[in-house]
């Protein structure tokens, strides 16, 4: 009985093991808007800690938005800043649904889910802390049917 114990001690250890090997993420946070929804002025800022300046990371936009979003995209302006203040901007466009109206990504309960590929296999010259800023640029006041914003920044495969 005790052989047995043991080995199925071992068999979860080594399954925890390997599912946190498995996990590539470095960073993966999300702003959650309330009710009034993503204001023009709000801009989501998520600080990424990076240590290993020798690998390639890839860098993603998670959104969730409800079906009755107006708009097929979401335009973003975004701001890369790095621990010694170099500044990278950019504007970008989520498409989240085709011509026809059918919303890409996962349904989830009420809301459709995307993970959008931002920058890919970038290398991050120097170690510390760097600032990410998300602001929405679609010229309305309140995008009500945005419900989160997140970044993730994960090991390139």
């Amino acid at each position: 009985m005790a052989t047995t114990r043991k080995k199925i001690i071992f068999l979860f250890t080594l399954a925890f093991i390997l599912f946190i090997s498995c996990n590539n993420s470095v960073f993966d946070n999300s702003y959650k808007f309330n009710n009034a929804g993503w204001n023009k002025d709000s801009i989501a800022i998520f600080l990424v800690n990076i240590e290993n300046t020798n690998e390639g990371y890839d860098i993603f936009i998670k959104l969730k938005n409800t079906d009755s979003y107006q708009y097929s995209n979401l335009f973003l302006f975004t701001k890369i800043i790095s621990p010694k203040g170099k500044i990278i901007t950019d504007t970008i466009e989520c498409v989240i649904a085709d011509n026809n109206g059918k919303w890409y990504g996962n349904k989830q309960s009420e809301l459709y889910y995307n993970k959008l590929n931002f920058r890919k296999n970038i290398a991050f010259p120097i170690k510390g802390v760097y600032t990410f800023e998300i602001e929405q640029a679609m010229r309305l006041n309140n995008l009500l049917e945005i419900k989160e914003i997140g970044l993730s920044v994960e090991n390139t495969k």
